[in-house]
């Protein structure tokens, strides 16, 4: 069991980001949810809860423990409110301290500040201890460019094979949702209309969430940071996601997130990049970067953006990490110096699915690079995005499609070492492709 003490006195700094306070000493009543909740940033000791409230007022809510059978221990639990302002379009969030490792919490919310009329709610694991060994799953996914308001399509519906997979953390990493305007008011209807449905809600509410954009939630199709109106963009996303970093704090929205074996960057390429000059992080972001892959102790780094890392492109298109040579060799070249192990490359956005393998010869680092590459979510494949590279391992055009990671760092006589395990998954569920590797063979030789 937790704590009592230790989680209560934490939780108490229970925070509101997005708290409005411009009325302060007015008496809010207390409201429901336009948005049932969805999990954010977890850790192995703080979570977050995010929610739309149906209108300004008070949102009252409960953090418990669970036992191992999954029943709710009430006596083990903290309270709290958080107030909903127009300022932030009616978005709340709840941040709770001091939780312990690998264990379940449910959380409830109410329309009442007895707390007698429970609304909605859901429940949670934390993530494990980093310095101890665990099995974890991230589902990886991008280009969700269908309307899930006319229910699931024939296919199947992506997001409940996601949920069948039971991850630990779902990346959600651009293109989700397609919004293409940077107007605010846009922005933030087309984030509800992609949160709203039915087996997106009983994801968002039970699975950890972390994301990064790509173009066309930053607000055009293939457009770079001097898009107009990218202010807008980056207040919507911070309403729609608890996070516990947006980039600086004032520019970007690059994160960085513990999941068992795996450190995980959530790079943006977009915010800070500019086609002409062949700028695509920006210095801040760089520094950022470098300094977590030097002081990373995880045995795999894992550097995920929306745009892919490759140039076996269609036609035309400038979005793509090699488009920025530059940029991409300073990345290699920082890897090797420093001796960085276990870096696996992640993007999205082509509408197929794909697996490289950079050779030593080609990057300069001391061990192969993979390149893990999810895409779509929704159903439309590009087949004009299938173009051979020297280091293509595997593709496919496959609608409503997904990829799973898991990280074990169990170490025993079967398993003498940490493994990533990297499979493909269609809106079946079956796997399209798999990649096993062990933490030796990302080591400079």
């Amino acid at each position: 069991m937790m704590n009592l003490t230790r989680f209560s006195l934490m939780a108490a700094m229970v925070l509101g980001p997005w708290v409005w306070e411009s009325r302060a000493g007015l008496a809010w009543e207390p409201v429901g949810l336009d948005l049932t909740p969805m999990l954010g940033e977890v850790t192995h000791e703080r979570a977050s809860v995010w929610a739309r409230a149906a209108g300004e007022g008070e949102v009252y809510f409960s953090v418990y423990e669970m036992t191992a059978e999954g029943e709710p221990v009430y006596g083990m639990k903290v309270e709290g409110k958080v107030v909903a302002g127009a300022a932030n379009d009616l978005c709340v969030r709840i941040d709770v301290r001091g939780l312990e490792p690998a264990t379940e919490y449910g959380y409830e919310i109410f329309a009442d500040a007895a707390r007698t009329q429970p609304v909605d709610g859901g429940f949670f694991f934390t993530l494990p201890d980093p310095a101890k060994p665990s099995v974890v799953r991230m589902a990886i996914g991008s280009c969700a460019n269908y309307d899930l308001k006319k229910g699931p399509p024939p296919e199947g519906d992506v997001w409940s094979a996601i949920g069948a997979e039971e991850p630990t953390v779902l990346a959600l990493i651009g293109d989700t949702p397609y919004i293409d305007s940077t107007e605010l008011k846009v922005q933030r209807e087309k984030y509800r209309m992609f949160f709203e449905p039915g087996s997106m809600r009983g994801l968002r509410r039970n699975v950890a969430l972390m994301a990064v954009w790509d173009d066309h939630d930053f607000g055009k199709n293939d457009t770079d940071g001097r898009l107009k109106g990218k202010e807008n963009a980056r207040q919507a996303f911070i309403e729609y996601h608890a996070q516990s970093e947006y980039g600086d704090g004032a520019e970007g929205i690059y994160s960085r997130q513990r999941v068992g074996g795996m450190d995980v960057f959530a790079i943006d390429a977009r915010w800070f990049s500019n086609r002409d000059e062949k700028k695509l992080l920006g210095e801040k972001q760089w520094q950022w970067l470098e300094k977590g892959l030097k002081e990373s102790d995880a045995p795999f780094k894992v550097l995920m953006t929306g745009m892919i890392w490759n140039e076996a492109v269609r036609p035309l298109k400038t979005d793509y990490w090699a488009f920025y040579a530059q940029e991409r060799k300073r990345l290699f070249a920082f890897i090797q110096k420093e001796d960085i192990h276990g870096v696996v490359l992640v993007g999205g956005d082509i509408h197929r699915s794909r697996h490289l393998k950079h050779p030593s010869s080609a990057t300069g680092v001391g061990y192969p690079l993979h390149e893990i590459i999810t895409s779509p979510l929704g159903p439309n494949v590009h087949a004009n995005a299938k173009v051979d590279h020297p280091a293509l391992m595997w593709d496919a055009g496959e609608p409503f499609a997904f990829c799973v990671i898991e990280a074990d760092t169990n170490v025993h006589e079967s398993h003498p070492e940490p493994t990533l395990r990297v499979m493909w998954k269609n809106v079946k569920g079956t796997v399209m492709n798999e990649v096993m590797m062990k933490e030796s063979e990302l080591r400079s030789r």
